[in-house]
């Protein structure tokens, strides 16, 4: 996943997605295993990466953000 960082910090969309995440969990459609991970930043790019639950099998999605 690209997403592109216009306003605060890597870190503040880190934990401002993964409350979104803790959230969604209260619906039964997400897990908070889903939440992101391990992020690391530099200071105009940063990364981290989830997993995400399938019936089947699990999908694990790195995350790229770019300050603009």
């Amino acid at each position: 996943m690209l997403g592109f960082v216009e306003d605060k910090s890597f870190a503040h969309w880190f934990c401002e997605i993964n409350k979104w995440i803790a959230n969604l969990t209260k619906f039964g459609n997400w897990k908070l295993s889903e939440s992101l991970k391990n992020l690391q930043q530099c200071k105009t790019y940063a990364k981290s990466y989830s997993s995400s639950h399938r019936p089947t099998d699990d999908l694990v999605l790195f995350h790229f953000w770019i300050k603009i």
